[in-house]
């Protein structure tokens, strides 16, 4: 599986480096493994215990709101943590054709529904970024322990509304809005995609591929997905199950829709503007 995100500041492009190269090796790297990860590190002790810490935190708080994922196997983790920015572009070689460092890669990261890769860059900014999508794609392969074929709306609605988790006083906090994503949705310039075309697209859409379409594409599964989540004290939480269960049977119609959450599709678009 090779998955691949734009964002106007930074590039995260998600295939296994395969070219681990030289000088970076002369720091002083740390072997470290528990139940579901591994990880190889040159930052400090700290650092590393800090990431083990939070994807735990991370997994704890996610299967507390998705409470039948913990009767499936977990899918593994490897993660190579760079202390810095360098370290990450040396390790990778990551430079355009004219030899120049690609300044916008936040890491890399791949894998398959069994077990995933990841290399991320531990500090500043780049860490803060890179936490983001680590948190994202971990959504991805949680999400898949359930077998069937996710519907492409609920796993990436389902990653954007969690990646932005954090602890805060030892309280889990989940669903922090997307403001770029909310002004997508509910600017007057745009309006949200159409729930019944939202909700055929697949990985082969032009409104997945193309980048202008694919993000009216993520803004809108994450406006939907928040919506019945954290909306009205989650009162849709359980429609939206069974919907995204419809889907993964080939169900996707406006009738089953209707029926499960008392609504049309466009009364549903309404409540994503407001």
């Amino acid at each position: 599986m090779i998955r691949a995100f734009f964002y106007p500041w930074a590039f995260f492009c998600l295939c296994f480096g395969s070219s681990l190269c030289g000088g970076v090796f002369e720091d002083e790297w740390v072997y470290t493994k528990t139940k579901d990860f591994e990880l190889i590190s040159n930052t400090s002790e700290s650092k590393t215990y800090e990431i083990i810490e939070s994807l735990y935190e991370f997994k704890g708080a996610f299967e507390k709101v998705f409470t039948d994922l913990k009767k499936y196997p977990d899918p593994h983790l490897s993660i190579v943590i760079c202390k810095d920015k360098s370290t990450l572009i040396s390790m990778c070689k990551l430079e355009k054709k004219d030899g120049k460092a690609l300044a916008n890669v936040a890491g890399l990261f791949g894998g398959n529904d069994e077990a995933g890769y990841a290399i991320i860059n531990a500090k500043d900014q780049g860490w803060g970024f890179s936490r983001e999508i680590l948190c994202h794609e971990y959504v991805h392969y949680l999400l898949s322990k359930s077998g069937g074929k996710i519907p492409l709306w609920f796993g990436e609605g389902v990653a954007m509304a969690f990646q932005n988790f954090h602890i805060n006083r030892k309280n889990a906090v989940f669903g922090h809005p997307d403001y770029n994503a909310r002004y997508f949705v509910t600017s007057y310039v745009n309006s949200p995609m159409p729930l019944g075309e939202m909700f055929l697209v697949d990985q082969n859409s032009s409104a997945y591929r193309n980048h202008g379409a694919a993000y009216h594409f993520y803004s809108t599964s994450w406006a939907f997905t928040h919506f019945c989540l954290f909306g009205r004290g989650g009162e849709y939480k359980e429609a939206f199950l069974e919907f995204s269960e419809a889907n993964k049977k080939g169900d996707r119609s406006e009738e089953t829709f209707k029926r499960l959450f008392g609504m049309s599709f466009s009364q549903a678009e309404i409540q994503l503007k407001k």
